[in-house]
Parts: structure tokens; C-alpha cells; sequence
């Protein structure tokens, strides 16, 4: 072979070319793998979120001592033995810790805003009951100030509600209760005419 014969910068110049398209589609494969390594990051995170979020749900769920101690705490922090202050705080503690959580997880963009937005609503309605107004205000030097801010601008959008005690529940569920069997009768009656009047 006659390598005088070649132009050896114009092998150049093509390996040149052949290396900045693996470098350019190296870039690019690297470029898409940091995107779904990002939305991964995204949906672990809000899976945790969401996950947290839940135990503490079903941890009031299934523990009805601690779901007594809530609903009286909610209503009136004075209303509760010391050893049901601890666990009424220590319960009101760790849901504020996921709303924190959540809010500065969002901020970092490591969550949507969508998951943000609809964990807001159980938070405000937490912020409205005077039993944990009374806890947030004790406590609040425990959370970041970012999320403090957050929370204190809710505190005066947001109205006082007066829940009501366990009695007036247990009220509000059998009237419920009456006006579904009630509602059920009609549909039967209904039903049983629209059978009836078939052929």
C-alpha cells in the first residue's frame, strides 16, 4: 500500500468529525439519562411523601386511643391529660414534619407542584383547628423559618374553625346515617315502581 500517497489531513479532519459526533451523541445520551434519572428522583420522592403522609393516617385510623386524644386535642389542647398533650404534640409534630417535608422538597423541584398544591389543603385544615394553633404556636421554632413563614401566612388567611366534640359527631353520623336509610327507602320504592311498571 502507497501510504504517500494519502492526505493525511483529511484523515484527520474525518476522525476529527467522527469524534465530536460520538462526543456530541455521547452528550446527548448522557443529557437524556440525567432527565430520567431526575424524573425517577421525582416520582421516589413523591412516593415517599405520599407514603408518610399515609402511615400517619392509618396510624389515627387504627389506633383509637390516639384517635380520642386528636379529635379532644384538636378542639382544646387544655382539655387533655399531660400524657395525652405528649401524644397529641408528638402525633401534630410528626405531620407537620411531612408538610415541611413536603413544602421544601417542592422548593428544591424535587416534587410537582400538583403533589404540593394537594397536600396544602390537609394543612390548612390542620391550621384551622384551635388545638393545633395553640401546639404551632409552641413549637414552631422546631421548623425551618422558610416553612414557619409559610405556615404563619396561613394562620392569618385562614379562619379559626370550632370543631365539634365527639358527641356532636356522633350526632351529625346518626343524622347522616337517617337521612341515607331514608335516602335508600326512596330509591327502593323507586326502583321496585320502575320494576313493577315493566311488562
Amino acid at each position: 500500500m502507497n501510504w504517500a500517497g494519502i492526505n493525511w489531513d483529511a484523515v484527520l479532519a474525518i476522525a476529527q468529525i467522527v469524534g465530536d459526533v460520538f462526543v456530541f451523541l455521547s452528550l446527548i445520551y448522557v443529557g437524556l439519562q440525567i432527565r430520567e434519572d431526575a424524573r425517577a428522583r421525582r416520582a421516589q420522592t413523591m412516593h415517599q411523601q405520599s407514603a408518610a403522609y399515609t402511615d400517619l393516617l392509618c396510624e389515627l385510623a387504627d389506633n383509637r386511643e390516639l384517635a380520642d386524644i386528636y379529635s379532644r386535642g384538636v378542639c382544646d389542647v387544655g382539655a387533655l391529660q399531660d400524657s395525652e398533650v405528649t401524644r397529641f404534640a408528638v402525633y401534630v409534630m410528626a405531620l407537620f414534619r411531612v408538610y415541611e417535608d413536603t413544602y421544601l422538597q417542592y422548593e428544591l423541584g424535587h416534587l410537582a407542584e400538583q403533589v404540593w398544591l394537594g397536600m396544602q389543603q390537609p394543612m390548612r385544615l390542620s391550621l384551622s383547628q384551635p388545638g393545633v394553633r395553640a401546639l404551632w404556636r409552641q413549637t414552631s421554632s422546631m421548623f425551618s423559618a422558610d416553612f414557619r413563614a409559610l405556615v404563619e401566612a396561613q394562620l392569618k388567611k385562614n379562619p379559626v374553625v370550632t370543631p365539634f366534640g365527639p358527641s356532636e359527631r356522633l350526632n351529625r353520623l346518626k343524622a347522616l346515617q337517617s337521612e341515607l336509610v331514608v335516602q335508600g327507602a326512596n330509591a327502593g320504592s323507586s326502583v321496585t315502581a320502575a320494576v313493577g311498571a315493566e311488562p
